[in-house]
């Protein structure tokens, strides 16, 4: 049991930390490369600045963890909970975010090139500024997200559930959008 503690700027690659508790948990600046924390509970977790990059987080709880700046390149969150979770210029290129809850999470500024968003719950989510070039998005939910100033270029949005979701200024070039549903959205 790791609730609350203090790890900031800790080294913990590749730990194995599944199904840990680590609620609350300080862990600015930690490296946590190629950790495997598969359903473990950072709810509330602090992990500003930290380096996240290829960590297995599958089934992960993560609502309202702070991952602001934070490194998630390639790592994978499929089926997590990031609900409410700040993400802002966080890099998640080519991360794996499949069936993820990200449901009012702040994503403004983030980098998420290449990552698969696909049925993911974006409900309500902040992306101003984000880039999202050559994302995958097919049958995401992202009903009244902010999408302003985002790069979507040749992302993949079939299916997807665009309802009243901002999108002014983005970048829409070369995006798939069949069957998407864009009603009362703001382009």
């Amino acid at each position: 049991n790791l609730e609350s503690a203090e790890l900031n700027h800790a080294n913990l690659e590749s730990a194995e930390l599944n199904h840990a508790n680590l609620e609350s948990a300080e862990l600015n600046g930690a490296n946590l490369e190629s950790a495997k924390l598969n359903d473990a509970n950072l709810k509330s977790a602090e992990l500003d600045w930290a380096n996240l990059e290829s960590a297995e987080l599958y089934g992960a709880n993560l609502e309202s963890a702070k991952l602001n700046d934070a490194n998630l390149e390639s790592a994978k969150l499929n089926d997590a909970n990031l609900k409410s979770a700040e993400l802002v210029w966080a890099n998640l290129e080519s991360a794996e975010l499949d069936w993820a809850n990200l449901e009012s999470a702040k994503l403004n500024g983030a980098n998420l090139e290449s990552a698969k968003l696909n049925h993911a719950n974006l409900k309500s989510a902040e992306l101003y500024g984000a880039n999202l070039e050559s994302a995958k998005l097919n049958d995401a939910n992202l009903e009244s997200a902010k999408l302003n100033d985002a790069n979507l270029k040749s992302a993949e949005l079939d299916w997807a559930n665009l309802k009243s979701a901002e999108l002014v200024w983005a970048n829409l070039e070369s995006a798939k959008l069949n069957d998407a549903n864009l009603e009362s959205a703001k382009l």
